[in-house]
C-alpha cells in the first residue's frame, strides 16, 4: 500500500466530520424475500448482541492499561492455570448423569464433543493461543495447563450471576474454586487463572431472559482491592500456598464453556467463543477496551465497531473469527515498530499489511505535534492465503477506504 505522508494532513477535518461505516459489498444487496429477511435477523441479532454485552465491553484493568499508555510493555509470555466448575443447579455439558445429585439435563449441545471437559478447554485456549501468536508477530506465547477436574459448587448459578443482595460474585466463585483445588495446583507457579463455568456467558443472553447467568469479566487487582476494602475479603487478594506473605492470586478470568444461546427468527443462537475469550485475555494484558462506554450500562455505538478485536470486533463472525487488534494496541504491547515519518516531507511510503505486525513497514506514525500523531496501518484480507483471522480489507486509524489504483 502506497501512502504519501503530506496527504495526511488532510485527515484531521475528514475524520472528525465522519464516522467509519463498512462500505457495502458487490453481491450482499438482497434480492429476495427470504435474503431480506435475512439481512433483517442479521441485525436484530447485531443490535441485541451490542446491548446485551455492553456490560462486558466496558470492562478495563485501568492500573495495568495507564502503564502500557507510559510505555511499559506487555511480557513475552504469559503462563495460565485453567479450572472448570459447574454449579448446583446446572452442569457442565458431559456431566449430567455422572455427578450425584438431581440436576436438569443440560441445555447446551455442541456438535463437535461429547463434553466440555479439559480435552475441550485445552482446544479452546490452543486456539486463544494461536491467535495471541500471530496478532503479536510471534512476541507473545501464551502457556496453559488445564486442571483435570470439575468442581461442582456449592450454590446455584443465580447466585453467583444474579444475588439479590450482592448482584454479581464472580469473585465469591473464584475465591471458593481456589479454595478446593488449592491442595492440587501450584498457583503460584501461573501469572493468571482462568475460571471456565458451565452455561453461556450473560453477555450473549440478547432475548435478556437468563438474569442468573454470569458475565464474562477479567478480575484484576483493583477489583481485589475494592473487594477487600468492602469487607467482602481478608486482604486484597486470594491466598494460596506458595505466594510470598502479603500477596496471593489477584488476576482472574472469568469464562463460560459456551456463548451458544438465545436462537431467534432465522438465527439459530450459534454464537461462537474465542472472540470473547480474546477480548478478555486482551484485557489481562492491557490493552485499552475501545468500545463505547456512554450512556452508562448502554452506550449508543459501537466505538471503533468492528475493526478491532476490543471494539466490537470480538462479535465478528459472531464470536467465531475475531479480528486482530487494532495498529493502536498493538503498539501498546509492543508488538508494532511503526516508521517515524514527517508529513512535511514529500515522498511516497509502502505499507505492508498489518497482519504482519513483525514487519518493519507495517505502520507508519505521521506527527502532529509533540503529543499526537496519526498511526497509519494497512489490512488486506487474508494476506498470506491461510483463511486465518481474515477481515476486512481496508485502511485503517484513518477513516479513509483504500484508494483505487495507489495498492
Amino acid at each position: 500500500m502506497r501512502v504519501n505522508p503530506a496527504a495526511v494532513l488532510l485527515l484531521t477535518f475528514l475524520v472528525s466530520s465522519s464516522v467509519l461505516v463498512p462500505a457495502a459489498r458487490a453481491g450482499q444487496v438482497p434480492q429476495t424475500a427470504t435474503e431480506l429477511a435475512k439481512v433483517q435477523t442479521d441485525a436484530a441479532v447485531s443490535n441485541l448482541l451490542h446491548k446485551s454485552s455492553a456490560p462486558m465491553r466496558s470492562d478495563s484493568a485501568r492500573g495495568l492499561q495507564s502503564r502500557r499508555l507510559a510505555g511499559e510493555k506487555a511480557p513475552d509470555t504469559l503462563n495460565a492455570i485453567v479450572m472448570m466448575c459447574d454449579f448446583a443447579d446446572s452442569l457442565m455439558l458431559g456431566r449430567f448423569g455422572q455427578v450425584p445429585g438431581d440436576f436438569p439435563p443440560p441445555l447446551q449441545t455442541d456438535r463437535h464433543y461429547a463434553a466440555h471437559d479439559s480435552v475441550f478447554f485445552d482446544h479452546m485456549l490452543s486456539k486463544v493461543a494461536d491467535y495471541f501468536t500471530s496478532v503479536s508477530g510471534d512476541r507473545l506465547v501464551i502457556n496453559y495447563t488445564v486442571h483435570p477436574r470439575t468442581i461442582n459448587l456449592p450454590e446455584s448459578m443465580g447466585y453467583y450471576g444474579n444475588h439479590p443482595d450482592e448482584g454479581e460474585q464472580s469473585l465469591l466463585m473464584a475465591a471458593q474454586m481456589v479454595d478446593s483445588l488449592a491442595a492440587e495446583i501450584d498457583f503460584s507457579a501461573f501469572d493468571t487463572v482462568v475460571l471456565m463455568h458451565a452455561g453461556a456467558g450473560e453477555e450473549t443472553d440478547i432475548l435478556g431472559n437468563s438474569p442468573e447467568q454470569i458475565f464474562s469479566t477479567y478480575l484484576d487487582p483493583a477489583d481485589f482491592q475494592t473487594a477487600f476494602e468492602d469487607s467482602l475479603l481478608d486482604q486484597p487478594y486470594l491466598p494460596a500456598p506458595g505466594f510470598a506473605p502479603g500477596t496471593g492470586i489477584d488476576r482472574v478470568m472469568i469464562l463460560p464453556e459456551t456463548e451458544q444461546q438465545d436462537p431467534i427468527g432465522g438465527f439459530g443462537g450459534g454464537f461462537g467463543s474465542l472472540g470473547v475469550y480474546c477480548f478478555e485475555f486482551g484485557l489481562h494484558l492491557g490493552m485499552l477496551s475501545l468500545t463505547d462506554f456512554t450512556p452508562s450500562g448502554r452506550p449508543d455505538s459501537q466505538g471503533i465497531g468492528q475493526y478491532g478485536l476490543m471494539g466490537f470486533g470480538l462479535f465478528v463472525g459472531l464470536g467465531f473469527i475475531p479480528p486482530q487488534p487494532c495498529a493502536y494496541n498493538k503498539l501498546l504491547m509492543g508488538w508494532l515498530d511503526p516508521v517515524d515519518v514527517d508529513p512535511l516531507l514529500e515522498g511516497d511510503h509502502f505499507l505492508t499489511p498489518n497482519e504482519f505486525s513483525s514487519d518493519p513497514e507495517a505502520a507508519l506514525r505521521v506527527g502532529i505535534s509533540g503529543q499526537e500523531y496519526w498511526l497509519l496501518a494497512y489490512r488486506l484480507q487474508d494476506p498470506d492465503g491461510n483463511r486465518i483471522f481474515a477481515e476486512g480489507h481496508e485502511v485503517i486509524c484513518t477513516g479513509l477506504q483504500n484508494i483505487p489504483g495507489k495498492q
